[in-house]
């Protein structure tokens, strides 16, 4: 049995696009709890009616929409500003990724292993490396090698400490390429080994700056 458009759009779609909106828009641990279940459920359906490559277009486009957002709203800013609002965007983000990926196991092993050669979680650190990280990774980098303790009185150590470790989550290419910096913010047996790839591995090509 087929899986009509408008089945595809006004329940399978509509109950993946409002959990997507909420886990990007409301704060990490203040939102709604996620039904895992029916998130499965709505994942399974269109994956086994052969709308996986539908799903994908529209997973990837919502959340590109968010990062679009994002870029607009953080790369304007300087300073303090700045480090607080991208350490926001980094943390609801890989909040999201980190429920997205076990929610969406059947698209991830039935498409996007299978047609793309690769996996959810690294196209999504990779768009999110592309909108936003790829400019501003650096630039936070920068702001923390001149200045310790944090850019400014407003931005505290624990925020600059958690921001660092999202950052090598994000990018495992950063901290090989700044150890002098991550060092200062994070414990060695974190950042010199093998932790951070197993939380999270990177996908984007930041450069040093």
């Amino acid at each position: 049995m087929s899986l009509s458009t408008e089945v595809y759009e006004q329940v399978h779609w509509r109950v993946l696009r409002e959990t997507l909106d909420m886990l990007l828009t409301e704060h990490p641990g203040n939102h709604a709890p996620v039904s895992f279940e029916r998130i499965h459920s709505a994942v399974h359906k269109c994956v086994s009616h052969r709308r996986g490559e539908r799903l994908y277009r529209d997973l990837t486009g919502r959340v590109e929409a968010h990062l679009e957002a994002w870029e607009n709203q953080v790369l304007p800013l300087r300073g303090d500003e700045f480090v607080a609002a991208f350490h926001r965007c980094v943390d609801q983000f890989l909040h999201a990724v980190d429920l997205v990926e076990p929610s969406f196991i059947y698209l991830d092993r039935f498409y996007v292993e299978v047609e793309l050669g690769t996996d959810l979680r690294t196209k999504l650190v990779g768009m999110f490396m592309k909108r936003l990280g790829d400019e501003a990774v650096p630039r936070l980098l920068r702001l923390l090698d001149q200045a310790r303790p944090p850019p400014d009185q407003h931005v505290t150590v624990p925020t600059v400490k958690a921001l660092v470790e999202r950052v090598a989550q994000l990018e495992r290419k950063c901290v090989d390429q700044n150890q002098k910096i991550f060092s200062c913010h994070m414990p060695a047996g974190v950042w010199e080994g093998e932790d951070l790839a197993r939380e999270g591995g990177g996908a984007g090509q930041a450069q040093e700056g």
